[in-house]
Order: structure tokens, then C-alpha cells, then sequence
């Protein structure tokens, strides 16, 4: 039987929540309009569309991607090991049933093995009518 294969060996560790920094600053998502913005130093900036996250936010999200494609990963890694197993149980049940139909077949009895009383009988009376005959015809001389 082969050793249990353990699949976090084989991925990378996954990050813990661990991780995050409690010091990042967080705020609520805010959407962006795209256009200039006047600094209050008089500077003008170009924004694109888009929602403006937090520090701690961007860090969870990445938190998020990485531990998804660890668990995609392992999904994927664990889904080809139930089949390998499916087939490699298939297979060792197929060969289960060949067995049982070989011993099955070598088990049955045989032609002689089921007539066998039968020629013991006919034998039995030929014996007694050979026997009988040979006792009148040789003891009566």
C-alpha cells in the first residue's frame, strides 16, 4: 500500500492571515471619476476611472489571490488523485472478478466427479453378478 501523499508538501505554503500588517490604515473604497484634480498646491493631476483602496485592502486582496490559487491548485491536484484512485479501483475490481471466476470455474466438479456413485453403483453390481458367477460355475464343478 503506498504511503499517504500529502498534497501541502507538494504546493507552496499558503499565506496566513497572519500577515496582514494591523498598522495598515483602513478605509472605505472610494470610486474615482476620471478627470483633473487641482491639488491644494496647485497641481494638476490626471486621473484614471477606478476605485481607490486602502493599504490593508490591497494587501487582503493579495492575501486573497494567493491563498485562491493554492486552493485551485490543490482542487485540481486532489481531483486527478480521486480519479488515478477511481481507475486504479476499477481496475483492481475488474481483476477481483476475473479472479472469482477462475476459482469458481476450477471449483466445479467434473464430469466423473458428478457421475462418480453412478459408476460405483454399476460396478458394485457387476462386481456381485461376476462374483456370483464365478462361485456357480467354478464351485459346482
Amino acid at each position: 500500500m503506498p504511503v499517504l501523499l500529502n498534497l501541502d508538501s507538494l504546493l507552496p505554503n499558503y499565506q496566513k492571515d497572519s500577515l496582514i500588517d494591523s498598522t495598515y490604515i483602513d478605509f472605505d473604497p472610494m470610486a474615482l471619476d476620471s478627470g483633473r484634480l487641482i491639488t491644494i498646491y496647485k497641481d494638476t493631476i490626471k486621473i484614471h476611472p477606478g476605485i481607490l483602496i486602502s493599504e490593508k485592502k490591497a494587501a487582503e486582496l493579495t492575501f486573497y489571490k494567493s491563498n485562491y490559487d493554492y486552493q485551485k491548485s490543490k482542487a485540481a491536484i486532489t481531483s486527478k488523485l480521486l480519479k488515478d484512485y477511481y481507475n486504479k479501483s476499477t481496475d483492481a475490481e475488474n481483476v477481483y472478478q476475473a479472479e472469482i471466476k477462475r476459482l469458481q470455474k476450477d471449483a466445479q466438479r467434473s464430469w466423473l466427479e458428478k457421475n462418480i456413485v453412478y459408476f460405483g453403483v454399476v460396478s458394485g453390481i457387476a462386481l456381485t453378478i461376476l462374483t456370483e458367477f464365478a462361485v456357480i460355475h467354478v464351485g459346482g464343478k
